[in-house]
């Protein structure tokens, strides 16, 4: 797949449910992998706008589903100041997480 319609359609996801963490970290997963840093802090800034974080009242799921991905491929990769600034987003004691679904469950 065309890297270009692959970006085309995780905007459109996004675009049609800006409320669904999964997408967003997707998203930003993609642009990071690319090496695209300064898109995916720009698209993490607008991530945290659109589902209005931090809040307490957020549904831990959005933690698992959005800050746990983009910080582990973001450590993985290295980037320890974004890593650094994706954590530092995440509400100084959210609830506790329910039981993992493995990462692919809607928010």
């Amino acid at each position: 797949m065309e890297v270009n319609l692959v970006e085309q359609q995780f905007l459109r996801a996004i675009e049609i449910d800006p409320s669904h963490a999964w997408w967003w970290s997707r998203y930003i997963s993609f642009l990071i992998t690319r090496g695209r840093t300064t898109d995916a802090t720009n698209a993490w800034g607008d991530c945290l706008d659109a589902l209005d974080l931090p809040t307490a009242n957020a549904d831990p799921r959005v933690y698992e589903n959005l800050h746990l991905w983009v910080a582990r491929l973001l450590i993985h990769r290295g980037q320890l100041d974004f890593a650094r600034q994706v954590i530092d987003a995440v509400q100084s004691s959210p609830p506790a997480c329910p039981t993992s679904s493995g990462g692919r469950g809607r928010t």
